[in-house]
């Protein structure tokens, strides 16, 4: 009878030690839904790099009889995700929570400097027109354009600054080959 008490207290005492551990998870995931103060809640600053970066992204080559002209239509839809790039946080996990803020305090910031709403995806649609009398071979790319910046964050009391890219847009470049 004795061994069962001890149990069952141990028992016990490990869930208050549970519960307990759990109010605190909770009060500071709490903190960032609902800041109290600059002490408690995170403060986030956004800076974004007026410099751009082109990378390719897909490639095509039309070929076109000489003498005719073709009506070509491209479509590609890109994502606007922000990537935070989080290998320079030295191995720190920021959690789902303050990855989630972040990415939405540089949403914000992106709508509020350039005016555009970047939704998570976007589709841009091209019509060009090809020429056989000018070439009868065109490479058609599509060049992702990505803008940096950092976003710097405070949570009870700790400053961090990481850096974070967006696709801002897509672009199609044609050129006779």
């Amino acid at each position: 009878m004795i061994l069962r008490e001890k149990s069952i207290a141990n028992i016990i005492s490990s869930t208050d030690s549970i519960i307990g551990s759990t109010r605190k998870i909770d009060d500071f995931i709490n903190s960032f839904r609902h800041p109290r103060s600059p002490v408690h809640g995170p403060s986030v600053k956004v800076y974004i790099s007026s410099d751009i970066e082109r990378r390719e992204a897909q490639t095509e080559t039309i070929h076109v009889p000489q003498g005719v002209k073709v009506k070509v239509i491209r479509k590609r839809t890109i994502q606007h995700n922000v990537h935070i790039l989080q290998n320079a946080t030295s191995g720190i996990d920021l959690g789902v929570d303050v990855l989630n803020l972040l990415q939405t305090s540089i949403h914000s910031e992106f709508t509020r400097t350039y005016g555009h709403d970047f939704l998570q995806s976007e589709t841009f649609v091209n019509e060009i027109e090809l020429n056989g009398d000018n070439s009868t071979q065109y490479e058609i790319t599509w060049r992702d354009v990505w803008r940096h910046g950092s976003v710097e964050y405070e949570i009870q009391g700790v400053t961090s600054l990481l850096p974070f890219e967006l696709q801002e847009r897509t672009e199609l470049e044609v050129k006779s080959v």
